[in-house]
């Protein structure tokens, strides 16, 4: 039988000659370098606490890039223009961005609970902990356990905030080179409502850089 090395067939193949498991063969399209299209990034309902953490936001002072720290996992994913990259493994999944040198490592293990999970990210252990598995072929994600933070520090939701309650639901789904990633937020302290967040991406030939956040250059004290 021929088949086209690009095709999903031609994955398969491929990824069991090179002897990586069947199953994630099948969902070869995920692994690769990505690099943001467009977001969707729909209004939230507030609670009360939150209308006050917003009305007290103050950007040069409070957004969290100043002391080089990622905001929340939402604002690393939805940074539009570094890449960052996915690999897959049997009993892992590694995401690593450009961004704040965020790399990221998620067990797949959907007898592991969250709160039993280690950090996502060691060296942001307020980004949370992330349990990862596979609904056929779309990744999902499920997180908790995060810091404070902001989940958007830009455009409409400039400076929404997360509590330590918050719990992120991503779900990952490839179709071809296009990625579509879907963010399900649920945080009573501060929103009515779960409310989710979409981002598209497609695939890059692209390095993953060293973004190396210096805090003389990142911090803006002198203009406060």
């Amino acid at each position: 039988m021929k088949t086209l090395p690009g095709s999903r067939t031609g994955l398969f193949v491929a990824g069991l000659m090179l002897g990586v498991p069947a199953a994630l063969a099948e969902r070869a399209d995920l692994a690769g370098t990505w690099l943001q299209l467009s977001a969707g990034r729909p209004s939230a309902t507030l609670t009360h606490a939150a209308e006050q953490a917003v009305a007290e936001y103050v950007p040069l002072r409070d957004d969290p890039d100043l002391r080089c720290l990622p905001p929340s996992l939402t604002n690393v994913i939805g940074i539009p223009d570094p890449p960052w990259e996915i690999r897959l493994h049997e009993d892992r999944v590694e995401i690593d961005f450009e961004y704040m040198d965020v790399r990221r490592r998620v067990p797949l293990d959907p007898e592991l609970a969250v709160e039993d999970a280690p950090f996502t990210v060691r060296d942001h252990p307020h980004l949370g902990r992330s349990v990862g598995r596979f609904e056929g072929e779309v990744l999902v994600i499920d997180t908790g356990d995060v810091g404070r933070g902001y989940v958007d520090t830009r455009g409409p939701a400039e400076g929404f905030p997360q509590s330590t309650g918050m719990r992120y639901e991503e779900r990952y789904r490839a179709d071809g080179d296009r990625l579509y990633v879907e963010i399900i937020h649920t945080d009573p302290v501060y929103y009515v409502e779960p409310f989710s967040m979409s981002f598209e991406f497609f695939r890059v030939d692209l390095e993953v850089l060293e973004f190396d956040c210096q805090m003389d250059a990142a911090n803006y004290d002198e203009r406060l």
